[in-house]
């Protein structure tokens, strides 16, 4: 779904399902969690939107993302986090 490095093109809600994150630590372990339901990821999204003066290259994921499993999740894409976060401050 998404590889650490890469840009956060948007904020993943889950609904159904598991998502593996994991992130490479400085010395060079892996650290793993799930997101189940009710958890999102792509939040370097808002900290990206409400930086000023604003940046228009997208944030790098401090992560990476699998499914293991058949999984839903709602994606807010960039764009969208960023109107809503300028509307509705």
């Amino acid at each position: 779904i998404a590889r650490e490095g890469d840009p956060v093109q948007r904020m993943l809600f889950v609904v159904r399902g598991h998502l593996q994150s994991s992130q490479v630590l400085r010395d060079g372990l892996k650290s793993y969690c799930m997101l189940g339901p009710g958890n999102f990821t792509g939040d370097e999204l808002l900290s990206w939107c409400l930086r000023r003066p604003f940046i228009e290259r997208l944030p790098l994921s401090t992560s990476t993302l699998v499914t293991l499993e058949t999984t839903e999740a709602f994606g807010l894409e960039a764009e969208d986090v960023k109107y809503v976060t300028q509307h509705f401050r």
